[in-house]
């Protein structure tokens, strides 16, 4: 389960950084994370 756990933040960290370069989708980038 570790494992996953250190993916899912990798993944976050990823969504973030795209949010920063793409500020029109932050939103969409907010969905993704809630869902």
């Amino acid at each position: 389960m570790a494992c996953a756990d250190d993916l899912q933040l990798r993944l976050l960290e990823c969504i973030e950084q795209a949010v920063d370069l793409r500020p029109g989708q932050a939103e969409h980038g907010v969905d993704t994370v809630r869902d």
